[in-house]
């Protein structure tokens, strides 16, 4: 290390010159400097975080405050840093606690891969809840993405259940408590439906089956439809 940079909670810490104006653009070069030290603006959450990012260092293991990186990945430009991929691990961690500002994080910053892995945490997620501030901060095309994700899954749920079981000489027991069964669960799913818990709905909405065969022939067709909705992304 040839530099030292000082908090303003007067924390050091030692870095090289050279990699802080490769990435800084020479940002804290053009601070005070006293006594060698160069005294930043910043406390030490704060430029902890920046290193780690000038360095391309994964910052998790420090588990920095949810608010305070989220407002120093807003500020990167103004270091001329770009919000790098080591924020995305981190940020992750978050996801289930804090889904829709790490959404909000990542669209607004265009960070595909985080957009992505969060996602999944917003699928239970009431698109009604998204006010225009939040829909700005996403901007149209990562909120679009969030909308098609909801109607594409219950779109896929809806076809899956037309599937029904195969019929046989007794009737059309099975085919119609499929029916009913399947009506019932689109009409009360959400995207974030579980294949267990979409077994266990559609086994109670179906009531009793008395002929054995229809009764195999239902629970056969369950066996699939859980399968193919548990591969729906």
């Amino acid at each position: 290390p040839d530099i030292v940079l000082k908090s303003s909670d007067r924390i050091l810490f030692y870095s090289h010159r050279s990699m802080l104006d490769k990435a800084l653009n020479n940002v804290f070069g053009k601070l005070l400097v006293n006594a060698g030290i160069v005294l930043v603006d910043e406390d030490s959450h704060i430029l902890n975080i920046i290193l780690h990012a000038v360095y391309n260092l994964p910052i998790a293991p420090f588990d920095p405050p949810f608010d305070v990186l989220v407002s120093v990945v807003d500020d990167f430009p103004l270091y001329g840093l770009s919000p790098p991929t080591l924020i995305t691990s981190t940020k992750y961690s978050h996801a289930p606690l804090h889904p829709m500002e790490v959404y909000m994080l990542a669209a607004h910053h265009d960070i595909n891969a985080l957009a992505v892995l969060v996602s999944g945490h917003l699928l239970s997620y009431n698109m009604r809840r998204v006010t225009e501030d939040m829909a700005e901060r996403m901007g149209g095309r990562y909120v679009k993405r969030l909308v098609f994700l909801h109607l594409q899954r219950m779109a896929a749920l809806k076809d899956i259940l037309c599937v029904r079981p195969q019929a046989h000489g007794c009737g059309l027991d099975s085919q119609r408590a499929w029916a009913l069964a399947a009506a019932r669960l689109v009409d009360e799913a959400k995207p974030d439906l579980s294949p267990p818990l979409l077994v266990a709905s559609m086994k109670r909405s179906a009531g009793n089956l008395t002929c054995k065969l229809c009764r195999g022939q239902f629970e056969q067709a369950l066996i699939v439809a859980a399968g193919a909705w548990s591969q729906v992304k």
